[in-house]
């Protein structure tokens, strides 16, 4: 039977020494969603999107709205409606071929991935699935959202080629981020890394650094870069419901096991462009319980 893993996964796999691990885990890969899971989808309230903007650059995008920012059309293919966002994601980064979907209930540390080919209309886009599978609760802060507040009439986004200081401290508090990369082939993913605060650093101004914490074996991220540098990452203030997108590329290192790097995996980002949005309404939660499991940082 072929492996569902592409080379570049195998090839973190068999480096970390936990092939077999993931070759235990390659049934929990699927093309089409449960009943369970799509009643799911209809009620949620939080995602992130893993797409190309025109200039081939990746970015990892909020979702955030009301229930039925997605709904399930048949088994095959989640539609997201962009009309219903808040924030709005800026049309040109959802016009990509391929996307990836990371759905995340945070207060019940439920998380699922959804891989496959976007279609667009006016007002919505539809992942045709060609991966699906849930992930474990690991990292996942305890989270609700927060009362509701007036919505900021100001639709603002900031540029830039580099993190100002107040950026890098926003990033040395935060607790979690999200992670978007890609594989020519296989497609387009985004994923979910949580920790205690420090566990990400920006060491300067255009590079970010974070360990690679015991997931599932399977390795999707790490075997990306492994194969396309290409990434982006998404930091939200959960208090405030300000949004910080970074592109570029992003590359794996091994260093020597240490308390910052248990599983002696970190991941280092090279920074190419920022985008600070304004506040949004929908991406303000409340912090329940951090996961008691999150290692320790130096």
């Amino acid at each position: 039977m072929s492996s569902p893993y592409h080379p570049g996964e195998i090839a973190i796999q068999t480096k970390a020494g936990l092939r077999e691990q993931a070759n235990d885990q390659a049934g929990m890969y699927r093309d089409t969603i449960p009943t369970s899971v799509a009643e799911f989808l209809t009620q949620h309230t939080f995602g992130v999107l893993s797409s190309e903007d025109a200039n081939g650059n990746l970015w990892a995008s909020p979702l955030a709205g009301p229930a039925g920012i997605f709904s399930v059309p048949d088994d095959h293919s989640v539609r997201i409606h962009l009309d219903r966002l808040d924030p709005r994601i800026d049309a040109e980064l959802a016009r990509g071929k391929l996307a990836g979907l990371l759905v995340i209930h945070f207060d019940q540390r439920l998380r699922i991935r959804i891989n496959g080919t976007a279609h667009h209309a006016a007002n919505t886009l539809t992942l045709r699935i060609a991966q699906f599978y849930g992930n474990c609760t690991k990292y996942i802060q305890r989270r609700i959202p927060a009362p509701e507040v007036t919505a900021n009439p100001v639709s603002s986004c900031l540029s830039a080629d580099r993190l100002t200081d107040a950026q890098r401290a926003w990033i040395a508090r935060s607790d979690t981020f999200f992670i978007a990369s890609r594989h020519p082939e296989s497609g387009t993913d985004a994923s979910h890394r949580g920790g205690r605060p420090g566990f990400v650093t920006a060491p300067d101004e255009r590079t970010i650094v974070f360990p690679d914490y015991r997931g599932n074996n399977m390795f999707n991220t790490l075997g990306n870069l492994e194969v396309e540098p290409r990434a982006s990452l998404l930091f939200i203030d959960f208090e405030s419901g300000a949004s910080l997108q970074l592109t570029g590329n992003a590359a794996v290192q091994w260093p020597a096991p240490s308390v910052a790097a248990p599983t002696g995996r970190s991941i280092r980002f090279e920074i190419a462009g920022v985008r600070e949005f304004a506040p949004a309404t929908a991406l303000r939660y409340s912090l329940v319980e951090p996961f008691p499991y999150n290692p320790p940082v130096e």
